[in-house]
C-alpha cells in the first residue's frame, strides 16, 4: 500500500505552534507544555540543543529556507522539526515565558526582527509525511547521533 504524502504551506501564529514533546533529540513526558520543553532545551544537560550556536548562526533573522515540520494532532500544531527556532522565538515573544526561565539567552540585546515575527510560514503535513521528511533529513544526513536514530526508528519507524 503506498504511503500518502499530504504537506501544505500555511502560515500559522507562533503562540499557536506546540513544541514536540517527543523530539528523539531529547524525549521527555508528552503531559509537557511549552515551558518545561524549552526549559530543559536551555538546561541542555546531554549537550544536544546547542542554542547559543544556533542563536549565533541565526542573528538579527529568520532564515525561511527552512520551514518548521508541523502536524496537527489532537486539535494542536505540533512541531516536529524546527523545534530549537521555534523555542528561541516563542521565548523572545512572551516575557512571562522568557521571565520563568533562569538565564537570559540574549545577553545583550534581543533582535527586535525576531521579536517581532508574529507568524511563520510551516509546512504542514499528516504525520507519515513528517515523519518521512524527519528521516530524511536526520537520519539520512546524520545530524542526530546514534541514540537519536535509534529512538526515533524504535517509536516511530517501527523498526
Amino acid at each position: 500500500m503506498k504511503t500518502e504524502i499530504k504537506q501544505e504551506i500555511q502560515e500559522i501564529p507562533i503562540s499557536d505552534l506546540n513544541l514536540w514533546s517527543e523530539n528523539p533529540r531529547d524525549p521527555i513526558d508528552s503531559d509537557v507544555g511549552d515551558l518545561e520543553i524549552i526549559k530543559r532545551i536551555l538546561k541542555d544537560e546531554n549537550k544536544k540543543w546547542n542554542i547559543p550556536r544556533l542563536i549565533k548562526e541565526m542573528g538579527e533573522h529568520y532564515d525561511f529556507s527552512e520551514l518548521p515540520t508541523v502536524v496537527f494532532k489532537n486539535e494542536k500544531y505540533l512541531v516536529y522539526d524546527g523545534n530549537r527556532r521555534i523555542a528561541i522565538l516563542k521565548y523572545l515573544q512572551n516575557p512571562n515565558l522568557s521571565y520563568q526561565i533562569e538565564g537570559k539567552l540574549f545577553p545583550s540585546s534581543e533582535p527586535e526582527n525576531l521579536k517581532n515575527l508574529l507568524k511563520i510560514y510551516c509546512n504542514v503535513c499528516n504525520e507519515k509525511t513528517a515523519l518521512i521528511n524527519i528521516e530524511r533529513k536526520h537520519i539520512t544526513n546524520g545530524t542526530w547521533g546514534q541514540l537519536e536514530r535509534d529512538y526515533f526508528a524504535h517509536n516511530f519507524g517501527g523498526k
